[in-house]
């Protein structure tokens, strides 16, 4: 196959995915409209790179040759080839590469902290040297052109607050840009495009197969995600997976998501086992399938109710939580229950929960004994999720926290004012000890709160000192 070829092929499906989908609804198509630029010239092209002593990838010369100077494309489209690389750094080594480790990376970024102004800009640009800017993805996300090395014509996917950067699997800008039209006219989910392989499920079910590699097995699942409908052979792939006690975690997490999603019923048994495994990474997958896949819950939170007190993972219990709430569950009381979790995130995840209840107002005693936690962001959360309960006993820890806390960079005098607020005039005692609190602001919003109707009333005559 020539590049002729495959641009006259491209050019074919960009009028086909423009009538799939006449509503604009993937996302960017409002933006670019599926609509072509007008082509650079041999010479436009070769003055470009001759100016920033670099040479494109053959590709992606072919579509500013033929296709057009930007246009249509992933995401908000293709930017022009001017755009955006103004830089001198496009002929310098490109030193990124796919799975890099998260310590690779922070190695690679150490900058972002000790970095400012012009310096940091120019460790920014050292960092995304080698690569030209394609287009964006929207808010700081943006997609480049390997230039050089052993990536040269890759696409990477980089964002602008140093979140790790993502190379796609196509060899090349062509072969990336057909899979998105292709992925459009076969009606495949394009959300976050290009971040999983392309293909269908049958070539997904023979790499899998095929591959020896649990990385490149786990990617073949995954890709997955993006098809609306698979092939029986593809479902008993998946079930294959579930029943082999060698399955990697991450593979049979993954299997069991792709089940409920193609066929919900079958993935059941499996869902149930895995709610009630000792392994905690393998109960969160049940969970996680049932909050994202399974459109009737109800069957299973009983199960979920059952298992709660085995949870020991906040990820885990935030899913749990969400889905017995969505289901009609209108007890705090098993959430309740893990206010004194040894694990801190947790126990905030709980409070939460019981925050958003009907009935937190039955467990005020439990929510005293968090106020008075040693760690702030306890403290802070028991506040915030008292959001509406007005109980007397409630004002004696008010009145305290506000003693105890000469300023406000854990937010919780602001967040104590709040709620003296709810009360009316039943806190103006803790009020008019706030209004010479030392903390500026707090004093200021005490005084503030006491002046009004609703507190106020009653107060014949208050003198305040500043």
């Amino acid at each position: 196959m020539s590049w002729d070829e495959q641009i006259e092929r491209i050019i074919s499906k960009i009028e086909q995915a423009s009538l799939k989908d006449g509503g604009r609804e993937v996302f960017g198509a409002k933006s670019h409209q599926y609509t072509r630029k007008p082509v650079l010239s041999m010479q436009e092209i070769e003055a470009f790179e001759r100016e920033h002593g670099i040479q494109l990838p053959l590709p992606y010369r072919y579509f500013l040759a033929r296709m057009g100077n930007g246009g249509a494309g992933p995401y908000y489209g293709i930017y022009p080839l001017n755009k955006n690389n103004s830089g001198d750094r496009l002929s310098e080594p490109f030193q990124l590469k796919p799975d890099l480790s998260d310590e690779e990376w922070k190695a690679l970024t150490d900058f972002e902290d000790e970095a400012d102004g012009d310096e940091y800009d120019e460790a920014f640009d050292r960092l995304f040297q080698g690569m030209l800017g394609l287009g964006t993805q929207g808010c700081t996300y943006e997609m480049g052109l390997v230039l050089n090395g052993e990536y040269t014509g890759r696409i990477v996917y980089y964002d602008g607050e140093l979140q790790k950067p993502f190379i796609t699997y196509e060899a090349n800008f062509l072969d990336w840009y057909e899979r998105w039209l292709d992925e459009i006219i076969h009606g495949y989910t394009t959300s976050w495009f290009g971040m999983t392989r392309g293909g269908d499920d049958i070539e997904l079910t023979t790499l899998y197969r095929e591959a020896s590699d649990p990385k490149v097995q786990l990617s073949a699942l995954k890709g997955m995600y993006k098809l609306r409908t698979v092939h029986p052979g593809t479902l008993l792939l998946l079930k294959e997976i579930m029943r082999a006690a060698d399955s990697a975690l991450a593979s049979r997490s993954t299997a069991l998501e792709l089940l409920a999603k193609f066929g919900e019923e079958e993935a059941g048994p499996w869902i149930r086992d895995l709610l009630t495994s000792r392994h905690k990474e393998e109960q969160s997958a049940a969970l996680q399938t049932i909050r994202y896949y399974i459109s009737d819950q109800t069957p299973y939170t009983g199960l979920i109710l059952q298992c709660l007190p085995t949870i020991s993972e906040p990820k885990a219990f935030a899913l749990a939580a969400y889905i017995l709430e969505q289901n009609g569950q209108a007890d705090s009381g098993p959430f309740v229950a893990f206010f004194r979790h040894e694990n801190e995130k947790l126990r905030r995840e709980a409070l939460y929960t019981v925050g958003k209840m009907p009935d937190k107002s039955n467990y005020v005693q439990n929510f005293m004994e968090c106020l008075q936690a040693d760690n702030p962001s306890i403290v802070l959360t028991a506040v915030q999720s008292l959001r509406g309960v007005t109980d007397a006993r409630l004002l004696p820890c008010y009145g305290k926290l506000l003693e105890q806390h000469e300023h406000n960079e854990d937010y919780i005098l602001s967040n104590v004012l709040a709620r003296l607020e709810e009360f009316g005039r039943q806190a103006q005692p803790v009020l008019q000890a706030a209004a010479v609190h030392p903390h500026k602001e707090t004093r200021e919003k005490a005084i503030s709160l006491l002046s009004q109707p609703m507190i106020a009333s009653g107060i014949k005559r208050l003198f305040f000192r500043r």
